[in-house]
């Protein structure tokens, strides 16, 4: 099994929907399924917004059309389910292992705008 794809099931349950729901945004164009039938993780915040515009009135047809015209895009939604390579070590395991500092490895991260770790959380 590939971590970064997911079946119909598997993205109907992540995205609190159903099977049949996931079918009708495939079949409508809003979600893209591989050669294998399995879509990204992405698709389940796509899968989410689309549900929840629908059920704030907007209908899931005029939102597909508007995206396959090019008058809308989920873009944005692409970031949403990103989620950075974690690592077993802590920062003082790594400037350890390195020979450098925490603030030196905190200080890289600030060089490559990376989010630093939150207060009080020991892992990476």
């Amino acid at each position: 099994m590939e971590p970064d794809r997911l079946t119909e099931d598997e993205l109907a349950e992540r995205s609190g929907t159903s099977r049949e729901r996931i079918r009708q945004l495939a079949d409508l164009g809003i979600l893209q399924a591989d050669d294998r039938g399995r879509f990204t993780r992405q698709d389940v915040m796509r899968a989410r917004v689309v549900t929840d515009l629908h059920a704030m009135g907007i209908e899931t047809e005029a939102l597909a059309t508007a995206l396959a015209s090019g008058h809308l895009t989920l873009g944005y939604l692409e970031s949403a389910g990103r989620r950075h390579p974690r690592s077993d070590r802590t920062f003082a395991e790594v400037a350890k292992r390195d020979r450098h500092t925490v603030h030196h490895a905190r200080a890289h991260l600030r060089g490559v705008r990376a989010a630093p770790p939150r207060t009080g959380r020991t892992r990476s």
